[in-house]
C-alpha cells in the first residue's frame, strides 16, 4: 500500500521517484539526477562532497544523520541503530523460508500490473502462475 501510494504520484510535477536501490547502485548519478530535478546543478567538487557525505558509511558515522543525539525516550538505540547495514535486501536474512515464500506470494498479488522495481528479481525456481506483463518503459525511472 505504501509503494502504491507513491506510484500514483509518478509523473506529477515536483515529484521525483527514486529508490534506495538506485541510490546504492549509482549514488553519483542519483545525486546528479536529484540536482537536475531541483534545477540546482552542482560543480564536480560540490557534487563529490555531496556524494561523499551521502554515502552510507558517512551517514552512519554522522550523529546528525544517525540520530544518536536523540534521547532514548524518542529513539532507544539499545534496540538497534537507526542506520543498520545499508544493504539492499537484507530483510531476506531475517525471514524463514516460509515467511519469504508467503511474502513473495502476497507481494506478487498486490503489485500485479504495476511497474517493476530494482528489487523485483525474477524467481526462476518458482514461476508466477499469473505473471503480469512488464513493458520496458514501465521499469524505467520516471523522467522528471
Amino acid at each position: 500500500d505504501h509503494i502504491k501510494g507513491w506510484i500514483r504520484m509518478q509523473g506529477k510535477e515536483n515529484f521525483l521517484f527514486i529508490t534506495y536501490e538506485e541510490l546504492q547502485q549509482d549514488l553519483h548519478g542519483s545525486v546528479q539526477r536529484i540536482c537536475q530535478f531541483l534545477g540546482r546543478p552542482l560543480g564536480e567538487e560540490a557534487l563529490g562532497s555531496v556524494v561523499a557525505h551521502s554515502a552510507f558509511g558517512a551517514m552512519k558515522a554522522n550523529a546528525m544523520s544517525n540520530f544518536t543525539l536523540l534521547p532514548p525516550s524518542l529513539l532507544d538505540q539499545r534496540h538497534g541503530a537507526f542506520l543498520r547495514k545499508g544493504v539492499c535486501g537484507d530483510w531476506k536474512n531475517h525471514f524463514t523460508v516460509a515467511q519469504s515464500e508467503a511474502f513473495d506470494r502476497v507481494y506478487r498479488e498486490q503489485m500485479r500490473g504495476l511497474p517493476t522495481f530494482p528489487w523485483d528479481v525474477p524467481d526462476d525456481a518458482s514461476p508466477d502462475p499469473d505473471p503480469s506483463p512488464s513493458t520496458p518503459e514501465a521499469s524505467e525511472p520516471p523522467n522528471p
